[in-house]
């Protein structure tokens, strides 16, 4: 079947709970990627990873006189429909959570949607103004319950068999995954129609421009009807677990976000002109989505990208001063580090890490040498020395004695003290594209910002090592000799530039 790709990619907005998990979707149009929802939860055992549990809720009111519902932006798209017809906001504001205005003729609603920090919970809230007696809201759940690289199908594994509550549902999809709990507060005028196994095809028009396959079939197994009188407020739940109290989840998260915001104003109170404090406060806010705790363990990390990237070795430690360290988390960015230690294997740590249930990749040089940069921010910052002591010093050690004694094949330090790194069938440096197995850059050999990382590596080790005072450290070539040489390597006097890279093709 042909499909019309959109001519304009709608704004997008993000809402994140510190563990990985989120929920996210265009602002007035419809769902364009397979990586939108509602509730996208990053689970431990046995599932592992990000899951879109939810897809969206398909919103509607119901006005006294008036024959066909009014359906909410945004929608879901499906195969013969890539632009349901929806009520598009008449504003949206994200302070601080996502909030939409709607109005028809003499009936306002404001949605918002918010996730409690560290829960797999999404509390959408619907407010009322209206002149009517009574306005109604049907809300359709449309469920995945899918690994978020990949779409759903209709299957008879699915159980949609519906588990009444008292104040909304439950379904258990699958076996090895989390049951789905949807509960209503603030009303008790509500009632729970249940559908027939009614299935979704929906369309996602960037996921086909991006070559992927673009449809899947979920399932809307119940439809939430909804009474709501003039100035009322009733929050809709979507968990993993039963909530015994929503309203008392939403207030202790909106205050918390309230204190996080007295602490950006404190850190950027003094930026002028105010334009860019205004940017600089916005950067602040959007930095603590990255930095996460993943669950089971909780171990701290920081997510490479949304919607899709997890935790990368090379970006962590680049990103580190900008999320953790200038806003004062120096405590969360040790401890960040601290994870990437503890997966070091053999002089490397992870380029990848990824879902605890799986396997880290170690297909990376120079993650290894952006760790001893991080550590400098760190102390640069105002971290204590002494907290290296522990985990991070023996693991610098260990890095530096593996590439010394080249541990790895693809990794060494040649006799002039630089390092030799990859072949041409490798990818090992920040250039690292390789469809099809083959790297699209070919950058074996001595790249330049590797022996760079290297020398700042050497030389921080020397300074460390006399601050820890540890004596038995030693270099296994001195850092002023690997500077004379790379002075000696790279320059091109002729052209009057450094080389990228050096090798012997």
């Amino acid at each position: 079947m042909e499909y019309k790709n959109m001519t304009r990619q709608p704004g997008e907005w993000l809402e994140t709970n510190g563990t990985g998990s989120y929920a996210s979707a265009t602002i007035d149009k419809v769902l364009t990627r397979k990586y939108h929802g509602l509730l996208v939860a990053n689970l431990g055992p046995p599932a592992w990873g990000r899951h879109v549990l939810v897809n969206w809720n398909l919103d509607a009111m119901a006005i006294p006189g008036r024959q066909e519902n009014i359906r909410l932006a945004p929608g879901i798209a499906t195969s013969d429909n890539m632009n349901p017809d929806t009520l598009k906001p008449e504003n949206f504001s994200l302070d601080p959570v996502p909030v939409w205005h709607f109005k028809w003729q003499n009936t306002s609603l404001e949605r918002s949607i918010v996730m409690p920090h560290l829960t797999d919970i999404t509390i959408v809230s619907y407010t009322v103004e209206t002149k009517h007696p009574a306005i109604s809201l049907f809300i359709k759940p449309v469920i995945a319950y899918r690994r978020n690289h990949v779409l759903a199908a209709h299957n008879d594994f699915f159980d949609t068999t519906l588990h009444i509550r008292e104040n909304g549902f439950a379904i258990f999809p699958y076996e090895g995954m989390p049951p789905l709990y949807i509960s209503v507060e603030g009303t008790e005028n509500f009632r729970v129609h249940q559908n027939d196994d009614k299935m979704l095809k929906a369309y996602y028009a960037l996921e086909e421009e991006r070559g992927y396959p673009c449809t899947e079939e979920s399932r809307i197994p119940a439809t939430i009807e909804i009474e709501l009188h003039n100035q009322a407020t009733c929050r809709l739940a979507l968990s993993t677990a039963p909530i015994a109290d929503i309203e008392a989840l939403f207030t202790k998260e909106i205050d918390r976000r309230q204190n996080v915001k007295q602490k950006i104003a404190a850190r950027t109170g003094k930026i002028q002109p105010p334009v860019i404090k205004k940017i600089a406060a916005s950067l602040d806010w959007a930095a603590a989505a990255f930095l996460v705790r993943v669950p089971p363990d909780g171990r701290n990390t920081i997510l490479a990208g949304y919607h899709w990237f997890e935790d990368w070795g090379r970006d962590t430690m680049i990103a580190l001063p900008g999320i953790a360290f200038c806003h004062g988390e120096l405590d969360r960015g040790l401890a960040v580090i601290k994870t990437f230690c503890r997966h070091q294997k053999n002089g490397r740590i992870p380029n990848f890490i990824g879902p605890a249930g799986g396997e880290p990749a170690y297909n990376s040089v120079d993650g290894s040498l952006w760790l001893f940069w991080a550590v400098q921010q760190y102390l640069i910052y105002g971290g204590k020395t002494t907290n290296l002591r522990e985990t991070v010093w023996p693991t610098l050690k260990d890095i530096i004695h593996h590439f010394a004694a080249a541990t790895h094949d693809d990794a060494k330090m040649t006799e002039d003290g630089r390092l030799y790194c990859g072949s041409p069938e490798t990818q090992l440096t920040w250039m690292d594209a390789a469809p099809g197995g083959k790297p699209v850059t070919p950058r074996w050999g001595h790249p330049i910002e590797i022996c760079a990382l290297w020398y700042n590596a050497l030389k921080f080790a020397e300074e460390l090592a006399d601050k820890l005072r540890d004596d038995a450290y030693t270099p296994p070539v001195k850092s002023e000799k690997l500077a004379e040489t790379m002075r000696k390597s790279y320059w091109l006097e002729d052209p009057g530039y450094l080389a990228d890279n050096i090798n012997e093709a």
